[in-house]
């Protein structure tokens, strides 16, 4: 049955903690398990950061990655993840790790309750809430991502966050000044946070937050675009919001600007890291003019997106088309379609990373999440009431192996087998097989105090992790 706001409120907390806990089950999987697969590079750079603040003690602006030279200071992201893995190291005794991996699931989890309650506020339903959180939690690319040792759990948390409170600002501007200026400040802070751990990931919700400010105002103005004075006097008493969207964002981006300079001028001292600086990655982020507009790039980006991470999502727009007359009432539709634009906006502005690399996708996921959820909430739910007992029982086991199907489809494309990718490759033909037992030799052969140089390994993993 439908859970409306009056009646089932109280019982929705529950449900959803029940939905995240069963989720914990296939991510706990990884626990235990070394970062030995395809995003190794990625994963054993973020946890070897975590391995020397315990081995050398904490160094928040100067932390070192080792993968380029001394004097191994290469830092990209503010380092609030390797910090909370750290943190969890010193409470817990994991390995580094472990730490690493029990960090990621830690900030999905927060990052699902953001969601969950950004849902509620924003929407005023907690059927709807319930949906969102459940297809966030079993999204195949959010399993794999939100279990891996990556910062993206924790840039979408931080990023998430900022938005939930950046709602409660607009909401008390015009009741309770005080109460806006705590949660703008909150809006500041948290939303900094996010931009500092990963730029690439804040964009998507600054342009969120700049819609929602949008909407706020246009709500007004619809409202009061028939007083004396018209459009003009409803900017007069609305722009209060534009104003301060224009002072958070700034204050984000200045704070932005200032890390990376500070990272530029360590980037700058070694002539092996150097190629890293912004100026030198500009092109790479962006991407060309050519490549953003290039259909063999956005080919790309469909085909991850709909014939690997959401194939049978889709399927309610395509087998029961008659639903759309409901949908299009729907006060849901529009931040739907919104969603996928600002989506679209995200990918265009960073095309180059996201043809690259798939974690990249993870950012703009919760954007597809409300879509999605729009199109089951809306669409697969009338249909479904109207079913028996028995229909919806059947209508739930097809959803489930269907979901079931979805998480096993093209799995050497999103890499979604546990215990075969996480474990060390056995074909004796593997590249990095070779690289394990090169750096199996090289641990027989050295000790802790030699210093070994090794080029020509893309970063790999093995090198780090049998040191």
């Amino acid at each position: 049955m439908i859970l409306s706001n009056r009646n089932s409120l109280s019982r929705t907390p529950v449900i959803a903690l029940a939905i995240l806990l069963i989720s914990l089950v296939p991510r706990c999987l990884n626990l235990g398990k070394e970062p030995l697969e395809s995003r190794g590079f990625r994963e054993t750079q973020t946890a070897y950061t975590v391995k020397i603040f315990l081995q050398e003690g904490v160094s928040v602006l100067n932390y070192k990655t080792p993968v380029l030279g001394k004097p191994y200071t290469i830092p990209f992201e503010f380092p609030v993840y390797q910090l909370t893995a750290w943190a969890v190291v010193k409470l817990t005794g994991l390995s580094a790790d472990q730490a690493c991996l029990v960090t990621s699931i830690g900030y999905y989890l927060l990052a699902a309750c953001f969601l969950y309650l950004i849902c509620l506020q924003y929407f005023k339903n907690s059927g709807f809430a319930l949906t969102a959180i459940t297809v966030f939690a079993f999204l195949p690319i959010n399993m794999i991502y939100s279990s891996a040792v990556l910062i993206e759990s924790c840039a979408v948390c931080f990023s998430l966050a900022f938005i939930y409170y950046y709602i409660y600002f607009l909401k008390y501007q015009q009741t309770d000044r005080k109460k806006a200026g705590w949660y703008c400040l909150l809006s500041i802070v948290i939303g900094s946070l996010a931009i500092l751990i990963k730029a690439t990931t804040a964009y998507v919700y600054l342009l969120v937050a700049l819609v929602i400010t949008l909407q706020h105002w246009y709500t007004y103005y619809r409202k009061g675009k028939n007083i004396a004075g018209g459009l003009g006097e409803v900017w007069k008493a609305q722009q209060s919001y534009v104003l301060q969207y224009l002072l958070i964002g700034g204050i984000q981006l200045l704070v932005l600007i200032i890390w990376v300079k500070h990272c530029d001028t360590l980037k700058a001292q070694s002539v092996f890291s150097v190629f890293t600086t912004s100026a030198n990655l500009n092109k790479w982020n962006y991407g060309t003019w050519h490549q953003k507009f290039s259909l063999l790039s956005w080919k790309t980006i469909y085909h991850r997106f709909f014939s690997t991470y959401i194939p049978f999502f889709a399927l309610p727009a395509c087998l029961f088309p008659y639903t759309w007359k409901k949908i299009a009432a729907s006060p849901r539709l529009q931040p739907a379609i919104l969603s996928v634009i600002i989506a679209g906006i995200s990918i265009f502005t960073f095309v180059r990373l996201y043809v690259v690399h798939d974690y990249y996708s993870y950012a703009i996921m919760p954007l597809f999440v409300f879509t999605i959820s729009f199109i089951l909430f809306d669409g697969y739910w009338p249909l479904l009431k109207s079913f028996s007992r028995w229909g919806q029982l059947a209508a739930v086991v097809i959803a489930i192996l269907l979901l079931a199907c979805q998480l096993f489809y093209k799995k050497s494309n999103f890499n979604y087998t546990y215990l075969t990718e996480l474990l060390p490759p056995v074909k004796p033909d593997s590249a990095a097989t070779v690289e394990l037992r090169i750096a199996k030799e090289i641990e027989k052969r050295s000790s802790a105090k030699d210093a070994v140089l090794v080029t020509d390994f893309d970063w790999s993993p093995p090198l780090f992790i049998l040191q």
